[in-house]
């Protein structure tokens, strides 16, 4: 089941924070809600962007959800949620041969960081 989805680009204080370190993300949980994010396909990408980026995870369709993903501080354009597990978004352009955080943000539930998870190529 394939279903579009808003974005907010709203961080407010009452969004708990959890966070994660490695390439391809983690198992990490905001506090007090079933979100979790196990990792990111791919890990790296040409600093053009564009490029699909694929989250792994659960709970992103168990209630009704606004996502936002930065990576980076770019916010990525949420392309679909695909499943209560796997969510893509676009990759945004960065600069080339950085390795940058991944940040969800759902509302409700929380924030998910991923600590230097993605991988901007160095240019040739």
């Amino acid at each position: 089941m394939r279903s579009s989805l808003a974005c907010v680009f709203a961080i407010t204080a009452t969004l708990g924070v959890a966070g994660c370190g490695g390439k391809g993300g983690g198992a990490n949980e905001p506090s007090g809600a079933s979100l979790q994010v196990t990792s990111i396909e791919p890990t790296s990408a040409a600093p053009t962007g564009g490029v699909p980026l694929v989250v792994h995870g659960r709970g992103f369709m168990a209630e009704s959800r606004a996502i936002q993903v930065y990576i980076g501080d770019q916010p990525a354009n949420v392309l679909s949620v695909d499943s209560d597990t796997d969510l893509q978004v676009e990759v945004p352009p960065g600069e080339a041969g950085k390795t940058v955080d991944v940040k969800l943000v759902f509302e409700p539930g929380g924030e998910i960081k991923l600590a230097r998870a993605f991988t901007f190529t160095p240019a040739p």
